[in-house]
């Protein structure tokens, strides 16, 4: 019975490393996107990109450096 709890935990783990990695990804290409979006339009100060505020932080700190230089 402890073997396959440890075998079920061990695929829990295994799986949330999976799914982290994999949002930790899809947020780094959206930020990316967002911040080429604001090369594209410099006078964006502010964009919201399909749904993550990750992306939607990313950019509004862009912006606000892009201000400041």
């Amino acid at each position: 019975m402890a073997m396959l709890s440890a075998a079920l935990l061990s695929i829990a783990l295994y799986r949330l490393t999976l799914m982290t990695v994999a949002h930790v990804a899809n947020t780094a290409s959206r930020a990316a996107f967002a911040g080429r979006l604001i090369e594209v339009v410099p006078s964006a100060r502010i964009v919201r990109v399909s749904g993550s505020w990750q992306a939607f932080v990313v950019v509004m700190t862009l912006s606000s450096d892009r201000d400041r230089q």
